[in-house]
């Protein structure tokens, strides 16, 4: 009845659609196209909001929520905040980019940081691109002085 198609396997699989002809009401893909940003010439995958588990997304909101809150701070800077925001885009981070050691997101300059948080949230339509330009960071970690 139905023709049949096959797999990579050699298993036969239905054709899409039903009997009838009638294409799916819900036609999922697994297959996603990845950004990447290179750090120190390694490169890291970076995530997708549907990617985050619960716990992330609820992590990830409040992350949003410090973040908003420091950067509109009208008024005196202190170190302590400076830390706070600082301890926040690296907890970012560490969740959206696969893979990422912490000791090479504890060597990146708070600006390098952003860099990497702007990127994630321009590829996730958060935030809208610079100019119209692709998401895409390639960074350079500081150089210790010795």
């Amino acid at each position: 009845m139905g023709d049949k198609q096959h797999n990579n396997n050699g298993e036969s699989r239905p054709q899409r659609g039903d009997l009838l002809g009638r294409e799916p009401l819900l036609d999922l893909s697994t297959e996603r196209e990845y950004k990447t940003i290179d750090i120190d010439e390694v490169r890291y995958r970076v995530k997708m909001p549907e990617d985050l588990s619960i716990v992330e997304q609820a992590r990830f909101q409040g992350y949003g929520k410090t973040l908003a809150r420091v950067s509109q701070r009208k008024g005196k800077f202190t170190e302590a905040i400076e830390k706070e925001y600082n301890k926040v885009l690296y907890d970012f981070i560490k969740m959206i980019l696969d893979g990422i050691e912490g000791r090479i997101v504890g060597k990146l300059t708070i600006w390098q940081r952003l860099r990497v948080v702007e990127a994630f949230m321009q590829e996730s339509k958060m935030l809208p691109p610079p100019g119209g330009a692709t998401a895409r960071a390639n960074l350079k970690t500081p150089k210790k002085k010795q």
